[in-house]
């Protein structure tokens, strides 16, 4: 084992950020008799390496997952909380400024990427 971790429990936060390399890297050091928790958004930005570390593990079965659907840092109504909602479904944002045009134009942008993205992996 290169660089062990002495520790009994290891709490990897930002995961979706994390890439192939980073997660090999780790899991060299953490030793065999400690708990790895895992803790990421899917929903946010992946990481800029190879790989969908938080995606995979998640869609492929093998570890318990909790989702929080809850959100706590912004009024449950507020248009950051319902554009994301909308953009997770696949869907646009409503906007009510003369923004809104350059704004549906990224959204449908991201909305697209993350179809081929995911069409890709299947």
């Amino acid at each position: 084992m290169e660089n062990p971790l002495d520790c009994d429990l290891l709490v990897l936060d930002e995961t979706s950020m994390v890439d192939v390399l980073l997660m090999h890297a780790l899991l060299k050091a953490v030793p065999e008799t400690a708990s790895l928790l895992v803790v990421g958004d899917v929903d946010q930005l992946p990481s800029v390496g190879p790989g969908q570390i938080l995606a995979d593990m998640i869609t492929s079965g093998a570890v318990p997952v909790v989702r929080l659907t809850e959100v706590f840092r912004q009024a449950a109504q507020s248009r950051i909380v319902t554009s994301a909602h909308r953009i997770n479904q696949g869907s646009i944002p409503i906007s009510e400024s003369r923004t809104a045009t350059v704004t549906s134009i990224l959204c449908r942008q991201t909305i697209q990427k993350r179809r081929a993205a995911h069409h890709r992996n299947w």
